[in-house]
């Protein structure tokens, strides 16, 4: 994952490509991931609607939304055992009948 970068809009529009999918980690305090997400259109709009409300960014792009999902999984579950996520729930499917590379659901 690129990063660790300040989640403001500059750094964002700097660092981040316009219009790619992509996954991120936010976090509210330096290496302690709080939040884990995916954008399968806009990374760079998804991460901006978190500016305040965490300080903290990295993320990774993805070539397509079936790789977004896979990446999405890894790190859940990398980061799952933390205790740090604010959610526990297992990222949901791109589509109807995909798995999860990591567990199988």
């Amino acid at each position: 994952m690129r990063g660790p970068f300040p989640l403001q809009p500059l750094p964002v529009d700097m660092h981040v490509p316009c219009a790619v999918p992509g996954v991120f980690c936010l976090a509210k305090k330096p290496g302690q991931v709080s939040l884990i997400g995916r954008a399968d259109k806009d990374l760079r709009v998804a991460l901006k609607s978190y500016v305040g409300k965490y300080p903290i960014f990295w993320f990774e792009t993805a070539l397509s939304t079936g790789e977004c999902y896979v990446t999405h999984c890894r790190l859940y579950h990398r980061h799952v055992e933390t205790g740090t996520l604010e959610e526990h729930l297992h990222p949901a499917a791109e589509k109807p009948g995909q798995k999860c590379p990591v567990c199988g659901s």
